[in-house]
């Protein structure tokens, strides 16, 4: 959160493992929990090792990974949320759990906030200056790094994506393949669309995922200012 020294948590640690909460709201929220997964599939992937059948109550899983259609910020071809624990990634896209995949890619661009938004951001409320203040690390990297004046914010797009259906512009029926041998593909996710024909025949399994391939960046950025615009 950019150094922002934020109020440091004065409650315990819960005496639950996280594991067994996801797995005891599965069963108690049976066909309506939907898990947004902003981070590393670990703690999926042992819910689902753990109790594959109770895992089957999942409405739906989103998850912010993958390099989507494009390069990966890991490697050339691996996102950090994989790359970091690809075998769990791997789990969850054969859990049979209906899974939209929210790439990286989706989150630059266009979609990334510029400068003009950053600003109108710093000069609004509290919510949405806090956004333009936590993410001045970013920011700064960003210019060093790549020389843009933006910020990319993947986890709210992930959001945006699982909150908001107009916004997405397309996506693809697919079935994904996360590679954990191969050290220089380590945490790649292959994506084969089901529906497009290859040149070589070759046998792809059924699909596993739904991969989102464009959004409205527009009408996703004004949804994201306008909910933060509207809290007191």
């Amino acid at each position: 959160m950019g150094d922002m020294d934020l109020v440091h948590p004065t409650k315990k640690p819960e005496s639950m493992h996280a594991v067994d909460f996801i797995l005891e709201s599965a069963k108690k929220y049976p066909g309506e929990l939907e898990l947004i997964v902003l981070g590393p599939a670990t703690n999926i992937a042992l819910a689902i090792m753990k109790d594959r059948k109770t895992m089957k109550n999942i409405k739906h899983i989103y998850s912010m990974g993958t390099a989507g259609f494009g390069v990966g910020n890991c490697t050339p071809v691996a996102e950090f949320n994989v790359f970091v624990d690809a075998e769990s990634y791997s789990v969850m896209l054969n859990s049979g759990i209906p899974l939209t995949i929210i790439g990286f890619d989706l989150c630059l661009g266009p979609t990334a906030f510029g400068k003009e938004e950053i600003e109108y951001m710093r000069n609004n409320n509290k919510q949405l200056k806090f956004v333009a203040d936590c993410t001045t690390a970013l920011l700064n990297y960003n210019i060093e790094q790549r020389g843009e004046y933006n910020i990319d914010l993947p986890d709210a797009v992930a959001m945006g994506v699982a909150l908001w259906d107009d916004i997405v512009l397309e996506e693809v029926p697919a079935y994904c393949y996360c590679c954990t041998q191969e050290e220089p593909a380590y945490g790649q996710v292959i994506i084969y669309d089901v529906n497009t024909p290859f040149s070589v025949d070759i046998n792809i399994p059924k699909q596993n995922a739904v991969v989102i391939k464009t959004i409205d960046s527009k009408k996703f950025k004004d949804k994201f200012i306008e909910s933060l615009s509207k809290m007191s």
